[in-house]
């Protein structure tokens, strides 16, 4: 998972400030591009946070609200405004369509270099690699050394759950009962055995 716009903006040292979007503050963000380009949805990823000092802006309030669109059609994560610049004003109408758009629109203070909002999405998201995959090297190593210990049963079913943070059962599918023997039942047992029954057999 990667860092939301949300969890950006609570980094203190950026000094950024949301302007409009509040809806789509868990927008995750894959990466950070910085454009003053007319038209940088053309160069554009999904979930990529869009910064720019605005004077790629055409001054007009409809064409402001129609940039907002084409960021959103192209799957951005937000935009990052730098204050101080030299672009045209930021009319209502920007802000107005991307709290309808729910497209997080952030400012980044003059003193702020673009490159520090860089840094921080490109650490965070490193971060949460890096912890994913010592997830899946746990899982891998508990299945590894549990096979060959001969622990292949609810114990393993168990200590998986725990890893993963989630309850984990092995059910029969005509029954809904564990297949274990130790009489755990889920609670959509029904609604597996009718649906398992209905297709007679195949899930």
């Amino acid at each position: 998972m990667a860092i939301t716009v949300g969890e950006l903006l609570l980094l203190p040292h950026l000094q950024m400030s949301l302007a409009a979007g509040e809806n789509g503050l868990d927008r995750e963000i894959t990466w950070v591009h910085t454009s003053d380009l007319p038209e940088p949805w053309a160069w554009l990823g999904s979930g990529e946070l869009l910064l720019t000092n605005g004077t790629g802006l055409r001054p007009e309030a409809a064409e402001q609200a129609r940039f907002v669109d084409r960021l959103a059609e192209a799957g951005a994560s937000g935009l990052g405004i730098g204050l101080g610049m030299s672009g045209p004003p930021i009319t209502p109408e920007l802000f107005t369509r991307a709290g309808e758009r729910g497209l997080p629109v952030v400012t980044v203070p003059y003193s702020m270099p673009f490159t520090t909002v860089v840094r921080a999405v490109a650490d965070a998201n490193a971060r949460e690699e890096s912890r994913q995959l010592g997830r899946v090297a746990r899982v891998y190593e508990l299945l590894r050394t549990s096979v060959l210990a001969g622990r292949s049963g609810p114990e393993l079913i168990r200590r998986l759950g725990q890893e993963l943070g989630v309850r984990l059962l092995l059910v029969d599918p005509a029954t809904g009962d564990s297949v274990f023997g130790d009489g755990e039942r889920t609670s959509f047992a029904r609604a597996l055995t009718t649906n398992y029954a209905m297709h007679q057999g195949v899930v």
